[in-house]
């Protein structure tokens, strides 16, 4: 079974320790070991997957491949959900939309071969509905985010309603919290500043009732944004401010993260406060980041922002340099 309702991430994984007792298995051990034997191994190997996929790609990719290998041969449908999905995921973070889709598709297909039972088997053969429902509403969530990044909204949206009533219906709220944030993520590009911070504020509701911090760092980030375009300065700087409060605390797992974080409060004080040294020492911070994260995105975001500083500046040139290095990124 896979982890309760789409909401996994990197914390409380053991990875060192696993990574050493699969270090020592050869393609051999694997081909002999018994199904008793095999389903611990791919549990571990889930485990890695999902314990690097923050801090190491390629190891966390490695590991969701091999799983792939063992669950496609022994038709364990959750494992190859599972497995499917986070290479996706390592596709999408290469910006290879088209390749993490035809992951996506592939593990929507083990979701939908799924055969029901009332209690399920435990071994992966059955499901009981709790079992397809996590399944099922992670892959409309994933599949929402990926016509979302696509700039496909209306199906985005299309998909995510289909996941609500399923988190809703499971009580499994730091899934609806992360649902409700990327309909406000949507909505902000579209240029709805209202219905972005209705849906930040849902998110924000979720994750509070969950007790987990980190839940709760997109939707003050959301609101923030949301603020800053209202001309609510103060209240910008405070939800930036509690955005940040858990990311700064966990920078090696949060790089990204941190990175967006620094460059909106360079936003806020400088459109706000109009507080050019303050707006200069948050985005040296994120400039700082950007040498060594790997997210275009974010890293072109923070190069924008510093030639927009050197435009209010009258730095002409160095203005162009820095929009040219946006646009080579």
């Amino acid at each position: 079974m896979v982890a309760e309702a789409e909401y996994v991430d990197h914390r409380g994984h053991n990875v060192d320790s696993l990574e050493t007792v699969m270090a020592g298995l050869t393609a051999r051990d694997i081909e002999n070991a018994s199904d008793d034997r095999l389903k611990h191994i791919a549990e571990d190997l889930e485990e890695l997957m999902l314990g690097f996929n923050q801090t190491n790609g390629v190891k966390s990719e490695y590991y969701a491949r091999t799983l792939l290998r063992i669950a496609t041969r022994k038709e364990w449908l959750s494992k190859i959900q599972s497995a499917a999905k986070g290479i996706g995921q390592h596709f999408w973070a290469r910006e290879q939309y088209d390749s993490a889709a035809v992951y996506y598709r592939m593990a929507m297909d083990a979701v939908e071969k799924m055969p029901l039972s009332e209690t399920g088997d435990g071994s992966g053969n059955t499901y009981t509905q709790k079992d397809i429902d996590n399944a099922l509403s992670q892959m409309y969530g994933t599949l929402g985010n990926l016509y979302n990044i696509q700039g496909k909204l209306h199906l985005a949206l299309d998909y995510y309603q289909k996941a609500l009533p399923i988190f809703q219906r499971n009580g499994w709220k730091e899934s609806e919290s992360i649902l409700f944030y990327n309909v406000g993520e949507l909505y902000l590009e579209l240029g709805n500043n209202d219905a972005a911070e209705d849906n930040y504020r849902k998110a924000l509701d979720a994750a509070l009732q969950t007790g987990d911090s980190l839940m709760s760092c997109g939707p003050y980030s959301g609101l923030a944004m949301t603020s800053l375009n209202a001309g609510k300065y103060e209240a910008a700087l405070d939800y930036a401010q509690r955005s940040i409060e858990y990311i700064v605390a966990h920078k090696e797992e949060e790089l990204e993260g941190l990175l967006d974080s620094y460059v909106l409060l360079s936003r806020i004080y400088q459109l706000g406060f109009n507080d050019l040294q303050t707006t200069q020492l948050y985005l040296t911070e994120a400039l700082t980041l950007a040498e060594i994260a790997d997210a275009p995105t974010n890293v072109s975001d923070a190069y924008s922002q510093q030639a927009s500083l050197c435009q209010q500046r009258n730095e002409w040139k160095k203005a162009i340099e820095w929009a040219n290095k946006a646009l080579e990124v």
